[in-house]
């Protein structure tokens, strides 16, 4: 299991290791009618806007490893 997986995100997100092939993604992606792109669209702004985002932000990081030192 990679550790992107640990971060994954359904909803807004389209995943590469989901399709066959680059091709196939392309096509994908390619072939998506406007409402589908517009949906993903919202759903990127959502995520974004969310705390979610927060835990690839440097302070999170800095944080989150001074705790875990402190915790030593």
């Amino acid at each position: 299991m990679s550790k992107i997986t640990c971060f994954k995100v359904e909803e807004p997100f389209i995943y590469k290791r989901e399709f066959a092939s680059y091709d196939k993604l392309f096509s994908y992606i390619s072939n998506m009618d406007k409402e589908t792109y517009n949906e993903y669209i919202r759903r990127i702004k959502i995520y974004l806007d969310s705390d979610s985002i927060r835990k690839f932000e440097s302070n999170y990081s800095s944080e989150y490893f001074i705790n875990k030192l402190v915790a030593l």
